[in-house]
């Protein structure tokens, strides 16, 4: 490692010795230059430009370079002058650096703002004003730390700042536009201190023995005191011999003046003094005394001591122990008044002198306390951790002795060489490194395309992708094609860009091939999954293919009419393509409904011009159908659109009726209704309506083969009740097609019937016997009822309900009789009588 006390100077050149091999040297660095190779500056400045379309030329450049702080051409003549010193053997290095930066400050940038080490960095402009020279700034934030300590650096130059470099050098060779600076940080070996140190035994040996004995308990603090007495009254003497480190930073000698006084006061106490107190058991001329737990309880550090040891704590903590001690020797300790003395504040105790203490005694006829041992002391000091007591020094060793004391250490030391960078040694050099790029270079002509399918529906046109091919020009021996590329588009939003460079004879147009694969299944016509065209020529620089390309598809819409009659139950309509030449005959079924009045069909046709035919047949809800006439379309000539079929169904006569199902007491559980229509003497139509809702209405049509002739209906009933019983009606004419089933009736009657009394057996009654009856005032049989409600002891029969079917709303007669029930078995009943009450109270006559 080199040795920092050696730095001399040679030639302009600072030079290290090593501190081991003295026939090894070290330099420091020279200023920043451009590097040489083979004579040659390593710095080359590009600049370029392109024209073309207006607000798209670029123009600009890049300076690249390299520096070092090399000794160049000048380390051989200071080889020289070192071996004419220290001889032949010498070697030179540069001084091995630990650290360093290296960064670049010129046109208004500076690399070093913002940048990391190691990395690189974006330029930070330092002039915010004028033209923008350097956009980018590239280089090396860590030098190589080795050998001539190169660091690259690439400027992104500007227009502006192209021009402006191309000016400078052009005018003068030794201009310096950038700047560049190191900082360098290296290690070299530095003394710390060189001290000799001077201790006259007998004279400090003196001086302590005439203010202590040799069993005094001294404690640190106590030996620091004495040491700083003996360092002022020079029998102890301290002499700096060297002093070679930097002492500017205030920290830097605070800690070496630390570091020497502890040295001093080390030498001093083992010299003196030795050790004689273990906390806890403190040894006293052969008496061994056991100081309290220190675990237990941490003694107080201030307040009053009492007695002898109050006193003479005032000289120190180990003039108080020894107090104590002897206190406790003596067996007695008297209480003296107390004095304001303070304890240490902490471990260690006060620094003071003083003479071995004995308890002192108070006055006579005072009784103190319990003896305070010096365990006790030790604790309310504070429990200093250490103490000493003085050595017994024989006449042979009072002398004095002197020690030479020396260190070195390892100290960091920095560098920071700068310097404005000359790239040029002569004109000459311009030239060679100063290269004008013009980028409209024909090799690098471009064919620039984009292939999309912008405007294509693939889901309507049946089109899973469309693939584009492309081949373009001719390659140097002749061949073809010299590029080709493909792409696949799935999406009227797919898109992509194409660029070939341009063949040498600057060819202008391309070839492309589209294929397109269609969806299995899809429409009705031709089935050839995948169409392809040939190769097409073209200098469409835009290419938006579509499938219409290779082959036609027709969207065809067929609906039914909006006045569509109401018995239309589906239309079916057959869909057909034909071609001959292609060898096809190819249809579909389309099923439209009034809940489904339309559908879409796609049709590829081989041909531009090409019809189909579409063949409906009507179903009608009556069962009969209908076929209408084949339409072949397009057919311009008619006026018939291509795209849209509009169906419609014939106006003719048809039955039109509807059945209604009545059931006032919740009595049926079905009406089956069995209907038979007929034209001319044949049936035309039957069917059986099944009405499990009561006042539902079911409507039925019925479409007739013969407008100009009427038709006949019948009907029936078959009427299920709910208590499983079946009534099968006759078969009859009906004056109207609205017909009216179930049991008939306009309103119902309900009558409450309830109960007031006490139970029938308190009145020896075994029940009450109301017997009700209905009889329609005109005589229809279809509305006699009659009904009998029991009253008993169960509460239940007390309320009870009778309802009854009305021929009419008005008339609501009905008569009743009351029959009680003895429990004798003998009977007795009331007159029948007439009633229209909704409301019936009945009461047990008395008896």
């Amino acid at each position: 490692m080199l040795n920092l006390e050696t730095r001399m100077e040679v030639l302009g050149v600072t030079v290290f010795q090593d501190a081991d091999q003295p026939s090894r040297f070290y330099h420091l660095p020279l200023p920043p230059h451009i590097t040489l190779e083979r004579g040659q500056p390593l710095f080359d400045l590009f600049s370029y430009r392109k024209g073309g379309e207006a607000g798209h030329d670029v123009a600009g450049g890049f300076l690249n370079m390299v520096v070092d702080v090399g000794l160049g051409g000048l380390k051989p003549r200071l080889e020289g002058r070192l071996k004419e010193q220290y001889g032949d053997d010498v070697t030179l290095a540069p001084v091995p650096y630990t650290r360093g930066t290296a960064r670049v400050i010129g046109l208004g940038e500076d690399s070093g703002a913002g940048a990391t080490d190691g990395g690189t960095a974006p330029s930070a402009p330092a002039a915010p004003q004028g033209p923008r020279f350097v956009e980018h700034i590239l280089g090396a934030g860590q030098p190589s730390l080795d050998g001539d300590n190169r660091a690259i650096f690439s400027f992104s130059l500007s227009e502006d700042g192209a021009a402006f470099m191309m000016g400078v050098l052009s005018g003068a060779v030794n201009a310096r536009p950038v700047g560049v600076i190191y900082t360098l940080e290296y290690v070299g070996l530095l003394p710390a201190y060189d001290l000799e140190i001077s201790i006259d035994f007998k004279s400090s040996y003196e001086y302590a023995r005439s203010r202590f004995t040799l069993s005094t308990l001294l404690f640190r603090a106590d030996i620091d005191n004495i040491v700083e007495h003996l360092k002022q009254e020079q029998h102890i003497r301290i002499r700096e011999t060297a002093r070679t480190l930097a002492l500017s930073d205030p920290a830097a000698i605070r800690e070496r003046q630390n570091r020497i006084d502890t040295l001093v006061k080390d030498l001093a106490t083992g010299a003196l003094f030795q050790p004689s107190l273990t906390p806890g058991e403190p040894k006293v001329r052969g008496e061994t005394i056991t100081a309290a737990d220190p675990t237990v309880a941490v003694p107080a550090t201030t307040g009053t001591v009492p007695g002898t040891v109050g006193a003479a704590l005032q000289h120190g903590p180990s003039a108080a122990v020894a107090a104590g001690m002897g206190a406790m020797l003596a067996g007695r300790e008297h209480t003296e008044p107390e004095v304001g003395a303070t304890g240490p504040a902490g471990p260690g105790g006060a620094a003071s002198t003083g003479t071995g203490a004995t308890g002192g005694t108070g006055p006579a006829g005072t009784t103190g306390s319990a003896p305070e041992s010096a365990g006790d002391v030790w604790n309310r000091l504070g429990r200093p951790q250490a103490a000493y007591v003085l050595k017994n020094i024989r006449q042979e060793e009072q002398r004095t002795v002197t020690y030479n004391l020396s260190q070195v250490s390892a100290q960091a030391q920095s560098i920071a060489p700068q310097n404005f960078i000359q790239f040029l040694s002569s004109e000459h050099d311009l030239r060679d490194h100063l290269h004008v790029v013009d980028l409209n270079h024909p090799f690098f002509a471009r064919i620039n395309l984009n292939v999309n399918a912008q405007g294509v529906d693939f889901a309507a046109e049946g089109v899973v992708q469309l693939t584009v091919q492309l081949r373009y020009g001719r390659r140097p021996d002749g061949s073809a094609p010299k590029d080709t590329a493909e792409v696949i588009l799935r999406s009227s939003a797919d898109s992509k860009e194409f660029t070939f460079f341009a063949d040498s004879a600057q060819t202008q147009w391309y070839e492309y091939k589209l294929i397109a694969d269609y969806r299995s299944g899809f429409g009705i016509g031709l089935k050839d999954a995948r169409v392809e065209s040939g190769w097409i020529r073209t200098e469409a620089r835009s290419l938006a293919v579509h499938p219409g390309w290779l082959g036609r598809v027709l969207p065809v819409t067929l609906q039914l009419a909006p006045s569509l009659p109401a018995d239309v139950a589906e239309v079916h309509a057959v869909v057909r393509y034909t071609n001959a030449d292609r060898q096809i005959d190819d249809s579909a079924q389309i099923t439209l409904s009034p809940q489904h009045r339309s559908e879409l069909l796609h049709l590829r046709l081989a041909g531009a011009d090409e019809q189909f035919q579409v063949t409906p047949t009507v179903f009608y809800t009556g069962g009969s159908s209908e076929a209408l006439p084949t339409l072949h379309l397009p057919n311009p000539g008619a006026g018939e659109p291509g795209d849209v079929v509009v169906v419609d169904a014939p106006r003719g006569g048809q039955l039109n009726g509807d059945v209604i199902m009545l059931d006032p007491l919740g009595e049926l559980q079905s009406v089956v209704v069995d209907t038979e229509f007929s034209q001319d003497g044949h049936v035309l139509d039957s069917r059986s309506l099944d009405l499990s809702t009561p006042g539902k209405r079911e409507l039925f049509s019925v479409r007739l083969a013969r407008h100009d002739q009427p038709a006949q209906m019948r009907y029936r009933e078959r009427r299920v009740f709910k208590d499983g019983g079946l009534d099968t009606g006759d078969w009859q004419e009906p004056g109207t097609p609205n017909l009216v089933v179930g049991i008939p009736a306009q309103g119902v009657l309900t009558v409450a019937v309830r109960y007031l009394g006490p139970s029938p057996s308190q009145l020896g009654l075994s029940a009450l016997l109301l017997d009700l009856a209905y009889r329609d005032p005109a005589g229809d049989p279809r509305f006699d009822q009659s009904d009998a409600l029991l009253v008993t002891d169960d509460p239940q029969t007390f309320t009870q309900d009778w309802k009854v079917r009305l021929p009419s709303r008005q008339a609501r007669t009905y008569t009743w009789k009351l029959t009680l029930l003895a429990q004798d078995g003998t009977e007795t009943s009331t007159d029948v009588r007439t009633d229209t009450r909704d409301q019936l109270i009945l009461r047990p006559p008395p008896r």
